[in-house]
């Protein structure tokens, strides 16, 4: 299987680095779909991103656009399965 071919609809992924004007609160998200141009997937963020504006102003984003050479196919995060409490200093 080719490293492309890896990326697909539900794989989680992790960003190696984003466009110099948008800033990642997480560099961790969702394979949506393939992108329109080759080699692009849309990748919906764990955290929405903050795009900087050229008038100064920002924009979040919770997709954006990213080539498969500049992600890595990551594990999906552990569900917790239970209840869980406070300890104590006492415990």
């Amino acid at each position: 299987m080719s490293q492309r071919q890896q990326f697909k609809p539900g794989v989680r992924v992790r960003l190696h680095a984003a466009h110099f004007l948008v800033d990642l609160r997480s560099p961790t998200g969702t394979i949506v779909r393939p992108d329109t141009y080759d080699d692009y997937f849309v990748v919906r963020l764990d955290e929405p991103a903050v795009y900087h504006n050229a008038d100064g102003t920002t924009t979040e984003l919770t997709e954006i656009c990213e080539a498969f050479d500049n992600m890595d196919v990551v594990d999906a995060p552990k569900q917790r399965v239970g209840h869980s409490r406070a300890i104590t200093a006492s415990e």
